[in-house]
């Protein structure tokens, strides 16, 4: 009989063991909001629209190394706009574009028009060709559910073209010369996302200071390479699960505020809580995880 009774506490004790590691790991996990990145619109003159897909291509994979979003995949047949749509204006496109981003759950839609595509061939004395190319378009970041603009900015780059084209990284094939105008542009694209999304899903990592009931000070996992620096104000959050219509949400319970009081290095920085210290202290001491996001501007 207590053979039985010691084999049960075992049994409850692994059993508690491993609901702790589980929701660890659960916890651990980033909660990244959902995008659907869409098909630029053009105009209908518009020249070497077969480069377009690159354009796409290049922006989503900017938001993806990013690794602040879940990017939205669609179907091959939901995927597929016709041009006859992508060429009726941008405000037919965006429209049809917000209701399919809803129906997807997406937080936020990127997609934007492309004003001009250049491609320049030049040969030279010795009869060696070599291609420039050039671009220019409109990025642009909506709220589907208010149809609200977050965030534009226009871009453009070129490579291999004018009077300096000699001295400038021309290509030998036309693809490769719109891969370099692309590739010139990788850091703007890069603070474009930085600028209109802030810090996400911060994680609090270790307790610098408190006073009473109150946390004063703590240590979080971003610093300048997530685009912080002295005096960004965070949002303080706890993750929880609940339901919505059968399905399994996550929401950020607002605990408090805080500002950034120094920046250690690119991955960690000094927090100062200006609000909610003592909320902040009861869900820590209770093991909940406390998260920080910057806000929107």
């Amino acid at each position: 009989m207590k053979n039985i009774s010691l084999f049960i506490k075992s049994k409850n004790v692994i059993l508690l063991l491993i609901s702790i590691i589980i929701s660890s790991n659960v916890y651990s996990q980033k909660v990244k909001p959902p995008v659907a990145i869409y098909d630029f619109t053009y105009n209908a003159d518009l020249a070497y629209r077969e480069y377009l897909p690159s354009i796409k291509q290049f922006v989503t994979s900017a938001f993806q190394k990013s690794n602040k979003f879940t990017i939205l995949n669609r179907s091959s047949k939901e995927a597929l706009i016709k041009e006859s749509e992508l060429t009726k204006g941008a405000d037919y496109f965006l429209n049809k574009a917000v209701k399919d981003g809803k129906k997807m759950g997406a937080r936020y839609l990127v997609t934007g028009e492309v004003d001009r595509i250049d491609l320049e061939k030049t040969t030279s004395g010795e009869g060696i060709v070599t291609y420039g190319a050039g671009f220019s378009f409109l990025i642009k970041v909506i709220d589907p559910e208010t149809n609200v603009l977050i965030a534009t900015e226009q871009i453009s780059s070129s490579v291999g073209r004018g009077m300096f084209s000699a001295l400038s990284a021309a290509s030998s094939t036309p693809g490769a010369a719109v891969d370099a105008a692309l590739k010139k542009i990788e850091d703007k694209i890069e603070k474009f996302i930085y600028k209109s999304f802030g810090a996400t899903d911060i994680k609090v990592i270790e307790i610098i200071a408190q006073k009473g009931i109150k946390i004063e000070k703590v240590l979080i996992s971003a610093g300048s390479g997530s685009g912080l620096k002295k005096g960004t104000k965070l949002e303080i959050f706890t993750p929880t699960e609940t339901i919505v219509n059968g399905k399994k949400e996550t929401r950020k319970k607002y605990l408090g505020d805080m500002k950034v009081e120094r920046i250690e290095d690119e991955n960690f920085s000094v927090c100062e809580i200006v609000k909610g210290g003592d909320v902040v202290k009861e869900h820590y001491d209770k093991g909940l995880p406390i998260m920080a996001k910057q806000e929107i501007k």
